[in-house]
């Protein structure tokens, strides 16, 4: 989805992102093709939410699989429009119009821990008690909240440009936080690594290549046990999506 580029192609990349986006969204949209084809959100073989945010009303917007009787309105969206919408991320690509006048950017800017979708989701749609519920909550390196020197002292634009940020790393602990509170904090597994310098870039796809796989085999160590008593010891109910190409919804 990023070409390949180096250090300085990347920052002449993120200074031409402050007046443009940074890349065209064709490449991932061709990579996405390449893995799921045409297929429709009903195809998938598991219950999802997908969040994504409109643009153009101020709305949070998820996509979501046809689970239950009154969700007749994603089912049969094409896979690949909902994964360049709810990866829209705003500098890096442009937002997604839908065909029905909503324009959709990144999800992370309202749900980038989306705990809490999932969370209601199981309690509302499925009346599945609360103390029944267990939580596999995985995150993409931790970014702690901080103010610092020039933030405190100087203040203004440039020292607050990253913000969005600190915001996400809220969004989360305060969805953990809040998921914790209905379920008990001891039912949710959050598998997380601290933060690290240098930081990656979200485009630096070969930093995060030559860091990240170790990363991700010390934490599947670490968790492994946990993982499989606690989420691969029972087979899950088979999905079947109540609306498909040869049941539609009633209208």
């Amino acid at each position: 989805m990023f070409p390949d580029a180096s250090r300085i192609e990347r920052l002449l990349r993120k200074l031409f992102g402050i007046i443009s986006y940074r890349y065209r969204s064709d490449e991932l949209r061709n990579l996405v093709h390449r893995i799921v084809g045409d297929s429709a959100l009903w195809q998938v073989q598991n219950r999802l939410c997908i969040p994504a945010a409109d643009g153009l009303f101020g709305e949070v917007f998820v996509y979501k699989t046809p689970h239950h009787s009154d969700y007749h309105r994603d089912w049969s969206v094409p896979i690949i429009d909902v994964a360049l919408a709810t990866s829209a991320a705003p500098t890096f690509f442009a937002p997604v119009e839908n065909g029905e006048g909503y324009y959709l950017i990144d999800g992370g800017v309202w749900a980038n821990n989306p705990v809490m979708v999932a969370l209601v989701e199981a309690l509302s749609s499925f009346s599945v008690p609360r103390e029944n519920v267990r939580v596999l909550s995985l995150g993409c390196i931790d970014r702690k909240f901080s103010i610092g020197w020039w933030k405190r002292k100087i203040g203004g634009l440039w020292f607050w440009k990253d913000i969005m940020y600190s915001a996400m790393s809220l969004q989360s602990q305060n969805s953990l936080g809040q998921a914790g509170l209905l379920i008990g904090r001891q039912n949710i597994l959050r598998v997380d690594a601290p933060g690290f310098e240098p930081k990656i870039d979200m485009d630096d796809w070969k930093t995060a290549k030559e860091l990240l796989p170790d990363l991700g085999q010390k934490l599947f160590l670490e968790y492994r046990d946990s993982w499989l008593s606690e989420f691969f010891s029972a087979t899950a109910e088979r999905y079947e999506p109540l609306y498909t190409d040869y049941r539609l919804p009633k209208r």
